[in-house]
């Protein structure tokens, strides 16, 4: 009981989680379009463009397009080919959907693990942006955070269709 009491919660955080993501995420594309529209209209208007704007564009990307991944996944709106699949019986289907899960959770893994490597040398290097000298460790650790939380949802609904394979 206090197993499935535990998943249970686990569970409600991660999505909690993903959902609060997804809502920074749409912050951050809410602030580059109003730096975009900043940009534009000092660069044509007073021969000014605000300075670093790309650099922000690239970094707030990766927020962005990270950040959303998971809420995503929740939401069904990945894109999937179905093709081969849809032609196989229910047991089949809910087999290769495991398998499927259980490949992605482990990629995913494999991507937060490269990410917080590669942060960990861009911090050890200094490695900054070169207008703003913004450290970029810092946006490539929030990217594993997105990636983490992404990977964690693989393996929820790699547990869930495990569950629904074996029968239990």
């Amino acid at each position: 009981m206090w197993l499935f009491k535990t998943g249970l919660f686990i569970e409600n955080a991660i999505k909690k989680l993903s959902w609060l993501m997804n809502k920074v995420g749409a912050y951050v594309l809410l602030l580059l379009m109003i730096l975009t529209a900043v940009d534009v209209t000092g660069r044509f208007f007073f021969s000014k463009p605000f300075r670093g704007t790309f650099e922000l564009t690239e970094l707030a990307l990766v927020l962005i397009v990270l950040f959303a991944l998971g809420h995503a996944l929740l939401e069904g709106r990945h894109i999937s080919i179905d093709t081969v699949v849809n032609r196989l019986s229910a047991g089949s289907r809910a087999k290769v959907e495991t398998f499927v899960y259980f490949v992605s959770a482990i990629v995913f893994a494999l991507v937060v693990w490269e990410m917080c490597r590669h942060a960990n040398n861009l911090k050890v290097a200094g490695a900054v942006t070169g207008v703003l000298s913004l450290p970029i460790y810092v946006f490539v650790l929030l990217g594993a955070l997105g990636a983490l939380v992404f990977m964690l949802l693989f393996l929820l609904y790699f547990l869930k269709s495990l569950k629904g394979v074996c029968g239990k």
